[in-house]
């Protein structure tokens, strides 16, 4: 029987890799744990203004879509022209280097958009199905 001799540089090296390879299973496992936002949270969205020491920010809430500008230091509701439904929204600010930013809101579970004209909520046309 043949045995088989390893360096302790080899034992190290290969203690690296089997540390290496654990972390990256703890830190996948971590990852696929770490739950969804809850319904009902209020998320922030916010888009850093090109050429400028601004930034636009836009606090919203997930399950309701109301959604509030920030003005100064200062929250002002963005106005609904109609109720909506309870639903998963989503906020997203678009900087542009032409005329600052975009908002948009769509809701998550039926794919309807929103952008913002004269601080009031504005519905893209219905997707076709």
């Amino acid at each position: 029987m043949r045995s088989v001799r390893l360096s302790s540089t080899a034992l190290i090296g290969l203690g690296g890799i089997f540390l290496a390879i654990v972390t990256w299973q703890l830190l996948r496992t971590a990852e696929a744990q770490t739950p969804a936002p809850a319904a009902g949270q209020f998320e922030l969205a916010y888009a850093q203004l090109y050429d400028k020491d601004l930034c636009e920010t836009v606090m919203y809430h997930t399950a309701t879509g109301q959604a509030w500008m920030r003005v100064g230091v200062a929250w002002k509701k963005i106005e609904d022209p109609v109720p909506l439904a309870a639903g998963r929204y989503r906020v997203e600010l678009v900087a542009s280097r032409h005329d600052g930013y975009r908002t948009f809101r769509y809701s998550q579970l039926t794919g309807q958009c929103w952008y913002i004209r004269d601080q009031k909520w504005v519905a893209f046309e219905a997707l076709e199905r």
